[in-house]
């Protein structure tokens, strides 16, 4: 075989494996803005939500999983979002 078309050939393969591998990298995080982070009290602790309607008036709806002020009870389908603002 010729050394130019084994080149070629490898540097296509690479590509198509590199841009496969891009493809099914999972999204990243979404990103921490200011309407997300909670409130917190003058001790620095934050604050819980008894309900959403909490969250949004405190403009920090949506709460994530993982998050400071997430908690199931705010997620009743499960999905990692906690008040959803409509």
């Amino acid at each position: 075989m010729d050394g130019k078309f084994i080149l070629l050939v490898l540097f296509a393969s690479t590509g198509a494996f590199a841009g496969t591998w891009m493809l099914m990298r999972p999204p990243p995080p979404p990103e921490l803005h200011a309407a997300e982070i909670p409130a917190k009290d003058s001790h620095g602790k934050v604050l819980a939500f008894a309900n959403c309607q909490q969250v949004q008036a405190a403009g920090l709806a949506p709460l994530y999983a993982g998050r400071p002020g997430y908690t199931r009870e705010l997620d009743p389908d499960g999905t990692g979002i906690a008040c959803l603002p409509r």
